[in-house]
């Protein structure tokens, strides 16, 4: 099903993150619990090769099968790394039942000048994959895209989103979202802007008091020093209480949440569950 139309039947949407090589055991546990999952494009070197993995092929391939399997709506992750001009590609995809992508750069901490990529950036992406779909049989992608609320240029974040949804993205998936002000800064901001785009709000847990400080200097999240010293002070279960609070209060402007499964998998299908909980008790 279109994201849009989900959005649509169920209002709120669970979205969860999903590795293209988690064990079923975990998959079955979050379908009963999220409505849709993003599945991420793992670019690595193969164990037993020097070849790289296929990581867009991975990605759709996942999808596809926990669709088949498990029910649940899948948003396979396609990249300007990995991706070039395919005129089968929407095609293919319609023939897996795949009708949502998230569209990201590929290579976050890495400068675009050192990139020999064929698409410059997800805008593009965006753009080239709308033409593919005017000209084929009547499909209607969801196409979803990056957004960071703490970023430390709000205008810039603004104009590179604008771009994306000139080019026909329709749904922001943000970076996780640690202050409740920061969030409602973000969706003010796209308002302004006349941007009529879904928004999911990433959540995420610690595993450690020290995860902060790691998760910033690795994937390049900023995260609040409040958030930071309350974790080291009190533990990686102050995460909990802090997701909650980031939740509760933004559920009513926002289309959903992307849950990433950074503090393992007891605190992930918990989060799910209590997110589950809240909003079928009306949050």
């Amino acid at each position: 099903m279109n994201l849009n139309d989900l959005i649509e039947k169920r209002k709120k949407i669970i979205c969860t993150e999903l590795s293209p090589h988690v064990d079923n055991e975990y998959v079955s546990k979050v379908s009963k619990l999220a409505d849709v999952a993003t599945v991420t494009s793992l670019k690595k070197i193969a164990k037993d090769t020097t070849f790289e993995v296929d990581a867009e092929k991975e990605s759709i391939d996942k999808a596809a099968y926990v669709k088949k399997t498990y029910g649940l709506e899948t948003i396979p992750t396609v990249t300007c790394r990995d991706h070039g001009k395919n005129n089968d590609f929407l095609r293919s995809l319609k023939s897996l039942d795949i009708h949502n992508l998230l569209l990201l750069y590929g290579d976050p901490n890495e400068p675009p000048h050192k990139n020999n990529y064929y698409f410059k950036n997800s805008g593009e992406l965006v753009k080239w994959l709308r033409e593919e779909e005017a000209s084929a049989e009547k499909n209607h992608f969801s196409l979803c895209v990056a957004g960071n609320p703490a970023s430390e240029n709000l205008e810039k974040e603004i104009d590179s989103l604008a771009k994306k949804y000139e080019a026909g993205a329709n749904v922001v998936v943000t970076q996780p979202v640690f202050d409740v002000e920061q969030g409602l800064r973000y969706v003010d901001a796209l308002n302004s802007r006349g941007l009529k785009m879904h928004v999911f709000y990433g959540l995420l847990l610690f595993k450690t008091a020290k995860s902060p400080e790691f998760i910033e200097k690795r994937f390049g999240i900023k995260i609040p020093e409040n958030v930071k010293l309350a974790v080291r002070e009190k533990g990686p279960e102050e995460s909990s209480r802090i997701v909650e609070k980031v939740y509760s209060n933004l559920v009513k402007h926002v289309a959903g949440f992307q849950i990433y499964p950074y503090g393992g998998v007891d605190a992930t299908i918990n989060l799910l569950s209590n997110l589950r909980n809240f909003l079928n008790n009306g949050g």
